[in-house]
């Protein structure tokens, strides 16, 4: 799960990177592993949302999103579905992806 300040992290999953390579021999190799692809495919699935958003001019969230998220799902998360992609913030991009992303049925 990703939190806003952590959108720019993918400086940790490079880390991981160097870490397997490092040639140490660490029993949470496995785990840590893990948690990099997982967040590796949150940040995919982030960038597909804001590209999703963005995909379309003039649209509201709600018609630009409704591939992914319904408008009772954006209003659950607390956005507002008559809202225009460029007025969420970053924050509510993040949010609205880490529930795509637990509730599944995502094929992207």
């Amino acid at each position: 799960m990703l939190d806003a300040g952590q959108f720019f992290g993918i400086d940790v999953v490079v880390g991981f990177a160097v870490f397997f390579d490092s040639g140490l021999d660490l029993t949470h190799k496995p785990l840590l592993h893990e948690i990099a692809v997982d967040r590796v495919k949150l940040l995919k699935l982030l960038g597909r949302l804001v590209a999703t958003a963005f995909s379309q001019r003039r649209k509201t969230l709600r018609n630009a999103l409704k591939t992914l998220l319904d408008e009772s799902e954006l209003r659950s998360l607390g956005v507002d579905p008559g809202k225009r992609p460029e007025t969420l913030p970053i924050a509510d991009y993040v949010t609205l992806a880490n529930y795509v992303s637990r509730r599944g049925g995502d094929s992207g």
